[in-house]
């Protein structure tokens, strides 16, 4: 598996693959988590290795920048990122999750389908 894929959570009998974006996207490598998010959706069932718990907050379309030129680190793969939003302070990165996590290799195989 990729290096960004940290393993599988049983969490309430389900089992969900475990991504680290920070590896994914090369931003950090020796991070300390302590929270799962998890993503349960009709397309993808995975979870995301998280330092903190997010903030969410509403932003309007028109401050959504759509100009990849801001990111400068070209052997990136930027096709999940959608934009980039200016927050206060902050460049937010607006990630298609759902299409990433869909895209990379990893599939959770349950138990009922392993025989032994």
């Amino acid at each position: 598996t990729p290096t960004h894929i940290k393993g599988i959570a049983n969490v309430r009998g389900l089992n969900y693959v475990v991504f680290d974006l920070a590896t994914r996207f090369q931003v950090s490598n020796d991070l300390d988590y302590k929270f799962l998010l998890i993503i349960d959706s009709n397309e993808v069932k995975a979870s995301l290795a998280l330092t903190a718990l997010p903030s969410t907050f509403k932003e309007e379309g028109k401050n959504i920048s759509s100009e990849m030129n801001l990111i400068e680190d070209a052997s990136l793969d930027i096709s999940y990122i959608k934009g980039i939003i200016q927050h206060k302070e902050s460049l937010i990165y607006y990630l298609d999750i759902i299409e990433m996590l869909k895209s990379d290799k990893a599939v959770v195989v349950p138990d009922s389908m392993i025989t032994g």
